[in-house]
């Protein structure tokens, strides 16, 4: 099952790894780039989000550095798919 990714879906998504978190994660959006106050904290929890509810793997030694934008985890995630791309990023 793939769903469409919207910067409004990344979001979405950064936010519920975030949830539950005893840390306060200090995370402000634009439209192109999302920034962590706690940076490995929450990327690796976007990572297990991914991960165990997607069931996309993302190698976090490789690609850490480039979760930094919304672009970024697009074309990740595009890497990741088998889905066929059709002006959308889908996963």
């Amino acid at each position: 099952m793939h769903e469409l990714i919207t910067h409004e879906g990344i979001k979405e998504l950064v936010i519920e790894a975030a949830a539950g978190k005893k840390e306060l994660l200090q995370i402000s959006f634009t439209d192109d780039l999302f920034e962590f106050g706690y940076n490995s904290i929450s990327i690796v929890n976007l990572i297990e989000l991914l991960e165990n509810k997607h069931g996309i793997y993302i190698e976090p030694e490789k690609n850490i550095k480039k979760l930094n934008t919304i672009e970024n985890i697009y074309k990740i995630l595009m890497e990741k798919s088998a889905a066929p791309y059709a002006g959308g990023h889908f996963f």
